[in-house]
């Protein structure tokens, strides 16, 4: 996964600061001081290096080339190449623990989201904090409904198209037009696969935390027709 797409992936991307304010509005609204935080498939995180510098920052992600690219993006900090559903750390304990841009989504396999909970609810100090977002069910009905969408990067080019699978599962299919010499393009295809699951199910294989709360992006209360949805998980 993202082998040619992560050059791309900032400038898509664009500024993501609501989530360093939603890192900051959990830090803030349970009066915690942070020292160690881990950050799951980070993809190339330009935005959480804008964090304080007083925190000892962990990176993990599978992609080599999303790595390459986030080193170059954060000033300090330590990175893992390893798969978060088979997170191997030993001695080392954090205080907040991240996997943002919908990255769970990626796991199609229920029993692969309830890994990634377990390893985070194991590499957490007591009562401190697992916060990770989600696609609902909602959102990507309306993203399998999406119109093609294209983008001009460096003279190159990147096209998005997506598509319903099988249940329930949507594809986001990449197509990148590399102009490699005078108008000359060679194609890559990439492509990433989403599944969401009913909130009610993904609350209840998070109960061995001491307090898990739901909201929107807005902080409100989610529902199943929010469209992003946070988690804030409590050990």
């Amino acid at each position: 996964m993202y082998n040619y797409f992560a050059k791309y992936y900032d400038k898509i991307m664009g500024n993501r600061q609501n989530y360093i304010n939603f890192i900051d509005y959990i830090i803030k609204n349970n009066n915690i001081t942070p020292k160690n935080i881990l950050d799951l498939a980070c993809w190339t995180w330009k935005i959480l290096s804008l964090l304080d510098v007083k925190y000892n920052k962990y990176w993990i992600d599978y992609s080599e080339n999303m790595i390459e690219i986030a080193r170059k993006n954060v000033k300090k900090g330590t990175f893992f190449k390893q798969d978060i559903k088979n997170i191997q750390i030993n001695n080392l304990k954090f205080d907040l623990i991240t996997c943002f841009f919908d990255s769970i989504n990626h796991l199609l396999d229920f029993s692969d989201w309830e890994k990634v909970f377990n390893s985070s609810y194991n590499l957490l100090n007591k009562n401190w904090i697992f916060l990770f977002d989600i696609n609902t069910k909602y959102k990507l009905d309306k993203i399998s409904n999406y119109k093609p969408i294209m983008y001009e990067i460096d003279n190159d080019i990147i096209f998005f198209t997506t598509e319903y699978i099988w249940n329930e599962v949507v594809r986001w299919n990449i197509k990148i037009f590399n102009n490699f010499e005078s108008n000359n393009y060679k194609l890559y295809n990439e492509s990433i696969e989403e599944k969401s699951y009913d909130l009610s199910k993904i609350k209840k294989s998070l109960n061995f935390f001491s307090k898990v709360i739901i909201l929107d992006h807005n902080y409100n209360e989610a529902f199943e027709e929010s469209e992003r949805v946070f988690f804030i998980c409590i050990k």
